[in-house]
């Protein structure tokens, strides 16, 4: 089973995710969200989604969100919901003063684009966050509260 999700009252995700959580395969979704009157499902919207949920799926995010970012710059009929910056930075519980730091990589990395450079500082801090989680032995753990340990 699949849905079709148009933007009427800006409510295309939430439909999309009522649609996935009653057992729709398939979404559609369009480059800018473009379609017949509010537009359909915009597609970087959808793949943030994903991303953000834990949702496995095989869209790069940030090359979406270039797709659409070129595709908001040339095509006249299209356009986007909001900053796409902004949505990678949401979708990837980035802080408002991320900036110094996304400069860097940009400096040392040269990527193709804000998008390419916002998902390698996430690379970045989730490679960090592996090093400094180390699961506890069974020795070092706490004792639960029946008296066992974790």
């Amino acid at each position: 089973m699949g849905f079709h999700a148009h933007n009427n009252l800006s409510l295309a995700l939430s439909n999309a995710i009522a649609a996935m959580d009653a057992g729709a395969e398939y979404i559609d979704a369009s480059v800018c969200g473009m379609g017949k009157g509010a537009g359909n499902l915009h597609l970087g919207v959808f793949v943030a989604y994903l991303h953000r949920a834990g949702i496995r799926n095989d869209y790069d995010l940030a090359s979406t969100l270039h797709l659409s970012q070129h595709t908001a710059d040339t095509v006249p009929a299209s356009s986007l919901p909001l900053s796409l910056t902004d949505l990678m930075m949401g979708t990837y519980n980035m802080p408002f003063d991320v900036q110094q730091r996304l400069d860097e990589v940009i400096r040392l990395h040269n990527p193709t684009s804000t998008f390419h450079a916002l998902q390698l500082l996430h690379e970045q801090d989730n490679s960090k966050e592996q090093r400094l989680i180390k699961p506890l032995s069974r020795a070092q753990s706490a004792p639960l509260a029946s008296g066992g340990t974790l």
